[in-house]
């Protein structure tokens, strides 16, 4: 190898020497011979292959190559001369041994690279000798031998308008030029001549001297081509339809992206080409992509030249198209069906060919066309993403994008919007924070419904002071009307965004039934907070004021201040409702929570078994042990809650907080510093008892969330049923009343009876805010009886009798509020009918959020009404079908016994549906839709809890018929109910009822009259 080496260094050396030789022979032959290159080339060639031939003669052989590298390194002391010269007759030990010497040596075969002296000195003799003859005879090198000057041409062809430039080198003195051809002309000799003009043809320059010739040179001067016109075909786009355009001499051209021109020249050169963005173009026509400057590039002879006349050209682009998700707006989570409706809006300034949305999720993708019009500018529609076919898991996540494509082929599309399946655990916690903050809100709007009633009380108090309305007085109450007004849009516009929040929620995945109850009563108790009686009480106090009537201002200041009592109590109740709500949220959220900490921890300790302790276990671990302290945290914060309101659970929750959860996160910490510390067993050892105590913890939490909701609903049962028996207690009380013939007892009797009802009423409130499932018609019959023993107890005439039918009523209602509450879910063949209810509700209440966020986008200026109106129009449709369905379930349940209930829930939702079809075919997008959409699907659910009640009554048990014949009442009894019933019907209040309400009351009667 050492002598490879070496011999490789010498072969490089030879080489440099060799091309050093070359050049001096160049600059020998060229100071020789400094007019015959030739003889430079051969010189170079001949003097270095002869030097390099030497070179490697001396370098190639071994013998030659050890004695140079033995002498380049005086170490070696002649080892490698004697393992090359004994290498084919010693024996391997003694060669063994030099090998040894030489290496310990250690030659340096770089040493062989040297260029030798005399390479340089022939060098520098050569660039010597070059320099003195060019310094001796510099014409020698700028002309021929025995020739004082050389002449020759910047053009050997020109335009004969331009002329052409002669130039003289070495020594022009005495010199002349001689032009022969079309024309003849003598120059004066110089180092710069110009021609002139010149006739055009075939000219031939002589440079003389005297009478000699000392060079010449053929020239060609020849006529400059001009452009006579331009004829211009320029064709539009295809999607623009391809029409082609003639234009003559244009100067300019505006054409849309896409389209062509095809030029026809008109010129007198031999020749034309067009010229864009520097480069020559292959034929007559040009695709237009960009704005540029087109040039024509004419031909004469042997000679191009550029005409002035220039085509500029502006294209209008073709951008790509833009394309947006207008619904939903941002990530969402996956709806129990696992179908999400995307709807799509797309814009391009030449035309659409295709809009379509695709999505990805657990590796397989999936697309959906929207069908649009090839060509149109902007273009609408949605598509449903299915999911159901990709086996999405609770913490799995879908990514769903839309795309358009123009008429050119561009694509564009819209960020990824996530879809996730939600665990349990983000139900829960979803539903905690929006029952939360709807109780903040709900607080909040209650403190401005009492500052606002202070006020109303102030301006009703100086209004029965004064004789007439003042201006001032005027003003003040339109004041408080305004505010009024405002709060009750507040309220509306707040009720109805948490009910669209949770029906969104109902709509998830959700495997509990008892969060779907209260989805469902939350919904309710949305509906309930704003009446029709608030805003007609608004509206009459307007007319009022409008008319300065002072009598009919106070008359409807007190109605508002009325109803503006009960919104502030049903405010109240929904706030505290709502805080509950929370608060068993909260307590599921933490069970869950807990669960699944355990799982992580588990997980992780399996991790820890295969990987070792290590820094990224300690940091997982670590982060388990943060989330274990927060989740011990929040029990305790709602631990102090629930000791706050007498709840005994919140004494276990803190119990339970200070003990598993205390040692869970002691656990969890102890684990860190072991990983940290890489001490693996003791590690496990700590991560397992902190799954187990989370093990423990989680079903503490279960057993206190399902003990919460219990004790909750025993309390509420309690309560209910002690109304109910005071009810019937006071209502028992009424023959008893109707004996007394004394006036003074009897207004005496009737006024303790108004105090017992009034009592009730104060219950009734509480357990309102412990329940939404109780119906606003108690309210009404209990205020109703109050009123009647009012008035009797002031003397005036009404019978004892209704207030007792009123009290009746009460407790009936209550009883079905009971029963109700009692309920859970169903378990006859009625299932299906609310399976399908439940599927028909869910259907109508994506409807209505599609409308009210159309109705949103359209107000905003985000789409335009006519892509509203094609928007309704695809909406109809979807009602129509929902309609349907309705007839074909009312079909299939005409002749079911159990279904009387569901009938006279499901009465008029028909023909809503085919009031808001009608609406929306003729585009009408307005709050009397949103309004109507609503009845629907309050409608809906009250048939779900028409059905539930029916279900789980505990009397619907079946009994053997046994024969009866009622007995028909006597005449005079048949009279005085009749006349009963007839006073009962006009001295009903039905203006506390809704207007569905009211048709089952008059019909009530009707039946009651008719018997």
């Amino acid at each position: 190898m050492i002598l490879l080496r070496a011999r490789l260094f010498a072969i490089a050396a030879s080489v440099c020497e060799a091309l050093l030789v070359s050049s001096a022979a160049t600059l020998a032959g060229a100071a020789l011979f400094p007019v015959i290159p030739l003889i430079w080339l051969v010189a170079a060639l001949s003097a270095g292959l002869a030097w390099l031939a030497l070179r490697l003669a001396r370098a190639v052989p071994e013998k030659r190559v050890a004695w140079a590298l033995e002498r380049a390194n005086p170490a070696l002391s002649e080892y490698l001369i004697s393992w090359v010269e004994l290498r084919a007759s010693a024996d391997e030990r003694l060669l063994s041994r030099l090998r040894e010497r030489i290496k310990s040596a250690r030659p340096s075969c770089a040493k062989l690279f040297r260029i030798s002296y005399r390479v340089f000195s022939l060098l520098l003799v050569s660039a010597s000798l070059l320099c003195l003859r060019v310094g001796l005879s510099p014409s020698d090198f700028l002309a021929p031998p025995g020739k004082v000057g050389f002449l020759f041409a910047e053009k050997t062809a020109f335009f004969a308008d331009e002329g052409t430039r002669l130039f003289l080198v070495g020594k022009p003195e005495g010199t002349r030029i001689l032009l022969l051809g079309p024309e003849r002309r003598e120059l004066p000799a110089q180092q710069r001549i110009e021609t002139g003009r010149l006739v055009p043809g075939r000219y031939r320059a002589i440079l003389l001297f005297g009478k000699d010739t000392l060079s010449s040179r053929d020239i060609l001067a020849v006529e400059r081509p001009y452009l006579k016109g331009i004829k211009v075909w320029l064709r539009q786009p295809a999607v623009m339809g391809g029409r082609e355009a003639e234009i003559e001499d244009p100067v300019s051209i505006t054409a849309h992206q896409g389209g062509a021109l095809r030029l026809s020249l008109s010129h007198t050169g031999d020749s034309a080409i067009l010229i864009w963005k520097g480069k020559p173009l292959s034929g007559m026509s040009l695709s237009l992509e960009e704005d540029g400057v087109l040039e024509v590039a004419l031909k004469k002879g042997p000679l191009w030249t550029k005409s002035p006349r220039k085509l500029e050209l502006s294209v209008i682009p073709d951008n790509p198209p833009t394309v947006r998700i207008i619904q939903p707006q941002s990530d969402v989570y996956l709806p129990d069906d696992e179908r999400v409706p995307v709807l799509v809006q797309a814009e391009d300034d030449i035309g659409l060919a295709s809009l379509a949305v695709s999505w990805e999720a657990k590796g397989t993708r999936g697309t959906a066309a929207i069908p649009i019009k090839p060509g149109v500018a902007d273009a609408s529609g949605q598509a449903t993403v299915s999911l159901s076919g990709t086996n999405m898991l609770p913490g799995d996540e879908a990514l769903v994008w839309a795309e358009a494509t123009d008429t050119r082929g561009q694509k564009s599309l819209t960020p990824s919007i996530r879809v996730r399946f939600p665990s349990m655990e983000e139900i829960f916690g979803l539903s905690a924070e929006a029952s939360q903050s709807a109780s903040e809100k709900a607080g909040d709007l209650k403190a401005q419904a009492e500052a606002l009633a202070q006020k109303m009380e102030e301006v009703s108090d100086i209004l029965k002071s004064s004789r007439e309305l003042s201006w001032e007085q005027k003003q003040r109450i339109e004041s408080a009307l305004t505010e009024a007004q405002q709060l009750a849009q507040e309220v509306s516009r707040t009720t109805q965004e948490m009910g669209l929040k949770f029906q969104e929620l109902s709509q998830l995945p959700n495997y509990d039934p008892e969060l779907l109850e209260k989805f469902l009563e939350v919904q309710k108790l949305m509906n309930e907070v704003m009446t029709d009686e608030l805003w007609k009480s608004l509206e009459e106090l307007q007319k009022a004021l409008s008319t300065l009537d002072k009598k009919a201002v106070e008359e409807a200041l007190k109605n508002l201040q009325l109803n503006q009592e009960e919104l502030k109590k049903r405010l109240e109740r929904t706030e505290e409702l709502l805080k509950r709500y929370a608060q068993e949220m909260r307590l599921k959220n933490l069970a869950a929570e807990a669960e699944r900490l355990a799982a992580e921890q588990e997980a992780l300790e399996t991790e820890t078994e295969a990987k070792g302790a290590n820094p990224q276990l300690a940091q997982k671990q670590e982060q388990i042990a943060n989330e274990i302290n927060s989740l011990k945290e929040s029990a305790s914060e709602l631990a102090r809650e629930l000791s706050q309101e007498g709840e005994d659970e919140g004494k276990t929750l803190q119990e339970l907080s200070e003990k598993e959860l205390a040692e869970a996160a002691q656990e969890a910490g102890e684990a860190v510093q072991q990983l940290s510390q890489g001490n693996k067993k003791a590690a496990q050892q700590s991560q397992s008892s902190a799954a187990q105590a989370l093990r423990k913890a989680a079903a503490s939490l279960g057993s206190a969330s399902c003990s919460l909701t219990e004790g909750r609903k025993e309390k509420l049962l309690k309560a209910i049923s002690a109304l109910r028996q005071e009810v019937i207690f006071v209502a028992g009380q009424v023959p008893d009343m109707q004996n007394l013939r004394d006036e003074k007892e009897f207004r005496a009797r009737a006024k303790a009876m108004a105090e017992a009802v009034r009592s009730a009423r104060g219950r009734l409130d509480e357990i309102a805010k412990m329940t939404a499932l109780l119906p606003p018609k108690v309210y009404a019959y209990l205020l109703g009886s109050q009123r009647l023993f009012e008035f009797m107890a002031e003397g005036q005439s009404s019978d004892p009798d209704e207030a007792m039918a009123e009290l009746n009523l009460a407790a009936l209602a209550l009883f079905e509020t009971q029963q109700e509450c009692q309920c859970a879910g169903s378990s006859t063949g009625m299932a299906e009918a609310m399976k399908k209810l439940a599927e028909m509700a869910k259907a109508q209440g994506e409807m209505n959020s599609q409308t009210q966020s159309l109705l949103q986008m359209l107000q905003q200026g985000g789409i335009t009404p006519d892509m509203a109106g094609e928007r309704l129009l695809a909406l109809a449709a979807e009602q129509e079908a929902l309609r349907r369905q309705l007839e074909a379930l009312q079909e299939a349940l005409k002749n079911n016994p159990e279904t009387k209930g569901l009938e006279r829930a499901l009465e008029g939702a028909e023909e809503e549906m085919k009031k808001v079809e009608d609406l929306m075919r003729q585009k009408q997008l307005d709050e009397e839709l949103l309004k109507k959409q609503q009845n629907i699907y309050t409608r809906l659910l009250e048939a779900q809890q028409s059905i539930r009640k029916q279900e789980f009554n505990p009397e619907r048990e079946s009994e053997t018929a046994k024969p009866y014949t009622p007995a028909p009442p006597k005449p005079s009894d048949r009279e005085a109910i009749r006349k009963s019933l007839l006073q009962s019907a006009r001295s009903e209040e039905f203006w506390r009822y809704p207007p569905e309400m009211q048709k089952l009351i008059k019909a009530y009667y009707r039946t009651l009259l008719e018997y």
